[in-house]
């Protein structure tokens, strides 16, 4: 999946009640939900064809992914120890609250990852096969309208919050109208547009209505359950689009 995509997981995970955990735990949340693509230096020094042959290898797999798990909260419980220790203060963080935060939202990468038509090489460096669900878009737009709405009335405090969400909101509405300009009027077209912006109406109207101070753990929750619900329904709707496939092509024979 996208990174914004995996980052609305991770926030929307510390809304659901990991933030208690620690303090930097939301913070961590959003790092270690992106953790696995930190495959991504390998452009630094193999190029673009390099990364493509490497991107979503060993930090994607069972051993890479846990391995990124322990090192995230482990660092930062040692930084919070050597800041703690230069400013004379008393350490802040839990460590086992940030490896339980560090475990559970690092899991979620490898597996959104898999759901697509890219998929991940799990079982790497034993095991080269590569796997993957084929149920999901590496860009989902509806788990973004879904995901983040509810991070962001969970974390729009302020005006320069505010501002802050309506720059990240930016790049995906250029992509999804660009869409609307590009479709000639068909319906498939218009459709998810017009939903876009009809969810950041929603969006800004309960934001000013206050829905995001009223929201709480039960509300990430939910759009963790609405996200699962959508997802399982596309399983079942591809695992009944392959089955139906495979018998047409059963009788053509």
């Amino acid at each position: 999946m996208d990174n914004l995509t995996h980052s609305l997981v991770g926030l929307t995970a510390a809304k659901a009640g990991l933030e208690k955990l620690s303090p930097g735990a939301t913070v961590l949340c959003v790092l270690a939900a992106n953790s696995p693509d930190v495959d991504i230096v390998v452009l630094l020094f193999q190029g673009r064809w390099g990364y493509l042959h490497h991107h979503r290898g060993i930090t994607h797999s069972l051993v890479g992914s846990a391995v990124l798990a322990l090192a995230l909260p482990l660092a930062s419980y040692l930084g919070d120890r050597i800041i703690a220790q230069i400013r004379k203060r008393e350490r802040q963080v839990r460590l086992k609250g940030l490896l339980i935060v560090s475990i559970l939202t690092t899991a979620t990468h490898p597996l959104l990852d898999w759901s697509n038509n890219y998929g991940i090489r799990l079982l790497l460096p034993w095991y080269t096969r590569w796997s993957y669900g084929d149920f999901t878009f590496v860009v989902d737009p509806f788990i973004w309208m879904i995901l983040g709405v509810v991070a962001f009335l969970m974390t729009t405090k302020t005006k320069a919050q505010l501002i802050y969400w309506l720059v990240i909101a930016l790049v995906p509405s250029f992509l999804i109208l660009s869409r609307l300009a590009g479709s000639g009027g068909s319906l498939n077209g218009v459709l998810l547009p017009l939903l876009w912006i009809v969810v950041l109406i929603v969006s800004v109207t309960l934001y000013r209505l206050g829905f995001g101070e009223r929201a709480g753990s039960r509300t990430a929750i939910a759009a963790f359950l609405a996200v699962v619900i959508y997802g399982t329904g596309l399983f079942v709707a591809h695992a009944v689009a392959l089955r139906q496939g495979k018998g047409s092509g059963g009788r053509d024979r």
